[in-house]
C-alpha cells in the first residue's frame, strides 16, 4: 500500500475503516445468497487478491511469476470452499483456542456495551487479517510451485526418443 494510502487510513474512524474492509474482503454479501451475480462478484474478489498478492511476491522476489485465473478455476474454489472442510486442528492449536475462549469470556463480562462492541471489531479484524494471510500463503504456494515446475522443464527438458 502507498505512503499517502496508509496515512489516509490513520486518520479514519474506526467505523470507516470496518465498512471498507468488509466491503474489500465480501462479507456484505449475504452467505445464503448463492445467485450466479453473488458467485461472479466474489470470483473476481477473490482475482484481484490473487493478483496483488502475486505482485508483492514478484516485487519481493523480482520473479514474473503470473497464475492465469481463467485456467486454475479449481484453485480460485480449492481455497474458499474446501480449506476450512479438510483443516483438522492440531494439539497446540485446541490448547491455543481453549486459552483464547477463556481470556475472551473473561474480558467480556467486566466490558461496558462500547467496549464489547470495539472488542468485537478487533476480534474481526485480527481474523480477517490471518485468513489474508493464510490465503497469501496458499496463493504464494501454488505459484512458487508453479514457478519451480517451469524451472525444472526448462533446466531439464524431455528428451526425444
Amino acid at each position: 500500500m502507498e505512503k499517502n494510502k496508509k496515512e489516509d487510513l490513520k486518520d479514519m474512524e474506526i467505523q470507516e475503516l470496518i465498512k471498507i474492509l468488509i466491503e474489500k474482503i465480501g462479507d456484505n454479501i449475504p452467505k445464503d445468497d448463492n445467485s450466479e451475480k453473488t458467485k461472479e462478484i466474489k470470483i473476481n474478489k477473490a482475482k484481484k487478491r490473487y493478483k496483488d498478492y502475486l505482485q508483492v511476491l514478484n516485487d519481493e522476489y523480482k520473479t514474473r511469476i503470473k497464475i492465469e485465473n481463467e485456467k486454475t478455476p479449481v484453485l480460485l474454489d480449492l481455497f474458499t470452499q474446501y480449506v476450512e472442510s479438510i483443516y483438522k486442528q492440531s494439539e497446540i492449536y485446541k490448547i491455543a483456542l481453549t486459552t483464547y475462549c477463556k481470556i475472551e469470556d473473561i474480558l467480556l463480562r467486566d466490558f461496558s456495551d462500547k467496549q464489547k462492541n470495539l472488542f468485537e471489531q478487533m476480534i474481526y479484524c485480527k481474523d480477517k487479517m490471518l485468513d489474508d494471510g493464510i490465503e497469501q500463503a496458499f496463493i504464494y504456494g501454488y505459484a512458487i510451485a508453479c514457478q519451480m515446475k517451469n524451472e525444472a522443464i526448462q533446466k531439464y527438458p524431455l528428451k526425444k526418443e
